[in-house]
């Protein structure tokens, strides 16, 4: 896709997956990690920042980045969604509450 992109004069490739809620989406909070060409990226990044979101990783010309960042990073979000709420009951089970609060993740345990 990449190279069909930039066959022809003044086209380029961007990966540009967005991180963040749906709450953060209505607020303009969404963080973009971004990666291909590096002046489409700063023209990119430039647009994006003040319109939809607060801030931009960069990740390189190498487009194949944002996305393999957006996949572990979803897969560790979705591992910590997992696991939370059953520490969270063990920890109540040995008459310790702890109240658990993961803005970033959009939830909150108690």
């Amino acid at each position: 896709m990449e190279r069909l992109a930039t066959s022809k004069p003044h086209r380029v490739f961007l990966s540009c997956p967005a991180f963040g809620v749906p709450r953060a989406a209505e607020s303009g909070d969404i963080t973009f990690a971004i990666s291909g060409d590096y002046f489409a990226r700063k023209h990119a990044a430039h647009a994006l920042v003040p319109a939809i979101g607060k801030k931009v990783m960069d990740l390189g010309s190498n487009v194949e980045r944002a996305m393999a960042f957006k996949w572990v990073s979803s897969d560790l979000i979705l591992r910590l969604r997992f696991l939370l709420p059953i520490l969270s009951q063990t920890q109540l089970s040995l008459n310790h509450p702890v109240d658990i609060h993961l803005d970033w993740l959009g939830t909150r345990w108690s």
